[in-house]
C-alpha cells in the first residue's frame, strides 16, 4: 500500500527504536495481546499504536479508490476536460472571479499569486476607492471591508455569467504548484497568521504528528512535512483552502475559455500589457515586483523544503496536483527533478 499511513507507521516504529516499545507495538498492531492497563506508561504506547492500527486500517479502503483514481491519465488537456469539463454550471463555482462591467473583464483571483495587488487594481477600476496608487490600500482592507466593494460572477445570474463568460476578456495569473504550495505554508505556518494555527494548525499537529494523541497543540509549529501528509490525506473530509486548493479548482479551465493565462513569473509584463490593452493605464499601474524577488533564491527555497519529504510523499503530493501542472503547461522544478523518479511524467 502506497499511503502516507504506510510511510508515517515506519517512521513512528524507527523513532521509538527501543525494544520495549517495539514489542508491544508488534503485538497490538497484529493482534496477538491486549495492553495491560495496570502501567499508565505502557497504556499511553498501546494506545497510540492503537490509534496508528486505526489510521492504517481507514486508509486501507481509501487507498483503493486512489489508486483505482491513480492509473487515469490524461494525454492532455483536452482529455483532460473531455473527463472533467462536464460540470453543471452554479454561480457558487464561480466565486473566485471577479467581475468588471467598465472595462468588461473577469480576473480569477488566485492566492499565492499576487493576487492582492490584482484586487487592489480590480478595486481602483470600480472607481469606488480614493487613490489611484494601489500600494495605500492595505492588504486587510483588501480582503476585509473592501471586498464588498468587488462584484463576483457568483453574485450573477446563470444568464448574465453565460453572457460575460461569452463577452468579457477573462484572464488568469498562475504559478507553478510545488513553489505555490510552498509560499502558502510559510506564508500561513511559519508566519503570525493565529486564524491560520487555530483554524488549520492545531488539528494538522494532532493528526499528523507522532505521539500527539494527549497533546493540546496551539498550531504554531506545524513541520513542512506535516502539512505535505495533509495536502496528500485522502481521508481528509474537509475541502482544501483557497491558499493551497488546485488552480483548476478555483479558475475552471475546462469551464473558460480565458484569454490571457499567464504566469508568475510573467506577472509584471503582463499586467502591464493587459492594463494597456484594456484601456486602463492611465489610470492605475500595476505595482512593481519587489527588488527582493530572485529565481535563483525561489529554485533554492524549493529544495530546502522538500527535499524534506520522502519520495513516495512526492508522487502523492504531483497526484494531488496533477491538473494544476497538467493544464497550465508547468513541469517539475529543475531543483526538485531528482528527489524521486516522479511517477507521473509531465
Amino acid at each position: 500500500m502506497r499511503s502516507w499511513v504506510i510511510g508515517y507507521l515506519k517512521t513512528a516504529l524507527i523513532v521509538v527504536g527501543v525494544v520495549s516499545v517495539l514489542l508491544p507495538l508488534s503485538l497490538v498492531l497484529t493482534s496477538k495481546i491486549r495492553p495491560d492497563t495496570s502501567s499508565g506508561a505502557m497504556q499511553r504506547v498501546f494506545v497510540e499504536a492503537s490509534r496508528l492500527k486505526k489510521l492504517l486500517s481507514v486508509a486501507e479502503t481509501d487507498s483503493r479508490q486512489h489508486d483505482s483514481q491513480r492509473a487515469v491519465r490524461y494525454r492532455n488537456r483536452k482529455d483532460f476536460c473531455a473527463a472533467n469539463g462536464n460540470r453543471i454550471i452554479t454561480p457558487d463555482i464561480f466565486k473566485h472571479i471577479i467581475v468588471n462591467d467598465k472595462y468588461k473583464i473577469l480576473y480569477c483571483s488566485v492566492p499565492k499569486v499576487a493576487c492582492t495587488n490584482w484586487r487592489r487594481v480590480m478595486l481602483i477600476l470600480t472607481g469606488k476607492m480614493n487613490t489611484t496608487d494601489p500600494m495605500k490600500i492595505k492588504a486587510s482592507d483588501v480582503h476585509g471591508s473592501y471586498d464588498d466593494y468587488l462584484t463576483y460572477l457568483s453574485d450573477l445570474s446563470i444568464e448574465d455569467i453565460k453572457y460575460r463568460l461569452k463577452n468579457y476578456y477573462k484572464f488568469v495569473f498562475t504559478r507553478e504548484p510545488f513553489e505555490r504550495i510552498l509560499s502558502a505554508y510559510r506564508n500561513k505556518f511559519k508566519g503570525k497568521n493565529p486564524f491560520f494555527h487555530k483554524r488549520y494548525g492545531k488539528n494538522i499537529v494532532r493528526k499528523y504528528r507522532a505521539n500527539s494523541w494527549n497533546t493540546n497543540p496551539d498550531g504554531k509549529d506545524v513541520s513542512f512535512g506535516e502539512y505535505v501528509h495533509y495536502l496528500t490525506d485522502y481521508t481528509r473530509r474537509e475541502p482544501l483552502n483557497e491558499h493551497w486548493e488546485k488552480m483548476t479548482e478555483l479558475c475552471h479551465p475546462c469551464l473558460i475559455n480565458y484569454d490571457l493565462v499567464s504566469s508568475y513569473d510573467d506577472l509584471q509584463e503582463d499586467s502591464v500589457r493587459l492594463l494597456d490593452k484594456i484601456g486602463a493605464s492611465k489610470i492605475v499601474q500595476f505595482p512593481k515586483r519587489s527588488a527582493s524577488y530572485k529565481h535563483a533564491e525561489t529554485e533554492e527555497l524549493l529544495r530546502q523544503f522538500y527535499s524534506q519529504i520522502p519520495p513516495v510523499l512526492l508522487d502523492q503530493l504531483m497526484e494531488v496536483y496533477y491538473s494544476d501542472f497538467l493544464m497550465f503547461r508547468y513541469k517539475v522544478p529543475n531543483s526538485l527533478r531528482n528527489l524521486t523518479n516522479w511517477k507521473v511524467k509531465l
